[in-house]
């Protein structure tokens, strides 16, 4: 939110719909607050967990890829990417992190947008061409629904693969 007016009592804000909503100042003494506008660059990063079978140079190749395309959109990243291994979940799965910095002030929240969805875009489109894998571990009976939901996912998926 941005803050439009202050007043003794209450201060008003501007979401980011453009709707307006007013706190009382009481509430707000009680509450941490960012100041985005004197914030330094904003760091993104895409989680994601593979099985431990994938090949380590998988990732080397994907820091180099998304390294890459930050000095391809210098007017959105800047810095240096590092995808670095930070969990392990269980049965047998690998998170790696990759992390990146914008060129874009914190509050500027449709730029980051933008750039957010397209680096999550070449990150994703860059693991299911490398055939990055993860398997789903073994559901019970009653997660039935949630196997269904998995399949209509990886049906298509598996059918582009093949064909």
């Amino acid at each position: 939110m941005t803050v439009d007016r202050m007043s003794i009592t209450t201060t008003q804000f501007i979401k980011g719909d453009n709707s307006r909503t007013y706190i009382p100042n009481a509430k707000l003494s009680q509450q941490s607050i960012t100041n985005l506008t004197r914030s330094e660059k904003k760091i993104g990063s895409f989680r994601v967990f593979l099985d431990l079978n994938t090949p380590a140079e998988t990732f080397t190749e994907l820091q180099e890829m998304v390294q890459r395309f930050m000095d391809d959109n210098p007017q959105d990243y800047c810095g240096v990417c590092t995808v670095q291994a930070v969990a392990f979940q269980d049965p047998l799965k690998l998170q790696p992190s990759t992390n990146w910095s914008y060129c874009h002030a914190p509050f500027e929240g449709k730029k980051i947008g933008k750039a957010r969805h397209e680096m999550f875009l070449v990150i994703s489109g860059f693991l299911a061409n490398a055939k990055a894998d993860y398997t789903l571990p073994h559901l019970s009976r009653s997660d039935e629904k949630t196997v269904q939901a998995v399949a209509s996912v990886l049906r298509p998926l598996r059918e582009s693969d093949s064909g």
